[in-house]
């Protein structure tokens, strides 16, 4: 099914390629041995493949790699219609190929035939280059790191600064209230996730019953803190990835350069420096040495790294937004750090409910979900060491 759906649409395929590319490749389509597909190991929520169409040793002798895409697929079976949002990831890469200097991989092909591959998918650009999973980057010179990040914080802003009106993205999103809505959402989320581990907790596990129901409590209550700020937070709108952090950016395989942006799937209209805050997540998350599922520079000594602080990655942000209002910026980072924690808290909440039901019974898993306790504690304490600033004649929403 996957080669006649190539084969059907080669020319919209090839349409990157040279004169003479397109005239060699042309004639490897519907050849099945030529067609290689390997999965890779990241973008497990929405399963992701190498596609290769090679060509056979007659070109000069050499067995010459003729095209490489990637095919991005839903699952073949998912919890909820609005999740898995391929087709929004693929019309914010199509504008953002199409009309402006981000840096994305190229869209070419979306089919909502689940007839072909089981579900949903689309085609884009393979780009070639470097996928750091732990952010240390631990094969970077010091020198190197610097530039990475902050190359990385340079194309932050320039998504943050997009006109998303002029490229096809407006009514992408709703443009106010974001995080209202979010820690609305996610409550709701939270207490049907709650119910269910209830219901699948053995009655002689009290013990664990009791804990999860602190559990759901706590979370309750760090809903309510953040939503009695939201009504006063800078509440701006830009296009917002949704997942900015640094292993859903590709780099350039030598040079410490962003390249492609992907995982798009999250991407939507909202608050700006809820990405920011997503990224400096980071500096909280234990290391991914330690095994348990999450990658972060928790602990790690960065005087030598290259990788710059948490204040100066809110510097370097700030520099590449000069109409961003710094005071207002430093004031309100805590309430985001936290509301990103609470928002992963509830997501964590998830992996325990999907290993009560017998959804996931993987250990890491089990690992990531014991994490919770620590990660309510942590944006509590963020809440309290940060807290927003609710003196709205002090810090008016129209300067951010």
């Amino acid at each position: 099914n996957l080669v006649e759906f190539l084969v059907f649409h080669k020319d919209e395929l090839l349409a990157s390629c040279t004169t003479g590319e397109r005239r060699r490749i042309s004639t490897l389509f519907g050849v099945p041995d030529n067609v290689t597909i390997r999965q890779f190991g990241f973008g497990q929520s929405n399963p992701t493949y190498l596609l290769t169409i090679s060509s056979s040793p007659t070109i000069d002798g050499v067995d010459e790699v003729a095209k490489q895409y990637v095919l991005r697929k839903k699952p073949n079976k998912i919890a909820h219609k609005s999740a898995h949002a391929l087709h929004r990831e693929f019309r914010v890469l199509t504008a953002l190929a199409s009309n402006t200097t981000i840096p994305v991989p190229k869209p070419y092909i979306y089919c909502r035939d689940g007839s072909v591959l089981g579900s949903e998918f689309y085609i884009m650009e393979y780009v070639r280059g470097r996928i750091f999973v732990d952010p240390s980057m631990p094969d970077m010179s010091p020198s190197d790191r610097r530039q990475a990040y902050q190359d990385a914080l340079h194309v932050l802003a320039k998504i943050h600064s997009v006109d998303y009106k002029t490229i096809g993205l407006d009514g992408y999103g709703k443009t106010r209230q974001y995080v209202a809505r979010q820690v609305r959402n996610l409550l709701a989320v939270s207490q049907k996730q709650a119910e269910i581990i209830r219901k699948n907790s053995k009655p002689r596990d009290a013990d664990q019953i009791d804990d999860r129901d602190q559990t759901a409590r706590s979370i309750a209550s760090l809903s309510e803190k953040l939503h009695g700020a939201t009504k006063h937070c800078p509440d701006s709108t830009s296009l917002i990835h949704g997942d900015y952090k640094i292993d859903n950016l590709i780099f350039h395989p030598t040079l410490p350069k962003v390249i492609a942006v992907i995982d798009w799937e999250l991407s939507t209209l909202g608050d700006p420096l809820c990405d920011l805050a997503n990224l400096c997540m980071m500096f909280y998350m234990p290391s991914i040495k330690q095994n348990l599922g999450v990658a972060g520079i928790a602990g790690l000594n960065l005087a030598d790294t290259g990788i710059p602080s948490e204040e100066s990655i809110i510097d370097l942000y700030a520099k590449h937004r000069p109409s961003i209002d710094q005071e207002v910026l430093r004031a309100w980072y805590g309430f985001y750090l936290s509301f990103l924690f609470f928002k992963n808290c509830v997501i964590v909440q998830g992996v325990e409910q999907r290993l009560k039901t017998g959804n996931n019974s993987s250990a890491m898993a089990a690992k990531v979900s014991s994490l919770l306790p620590t990660m309510i504690v942590l944006t509590d304490d963020i809440l309290r060491s940060r807290p927003p600033p609710l003196d709205v004649n002090e810090f008016t929403l129209s300067r951010l």
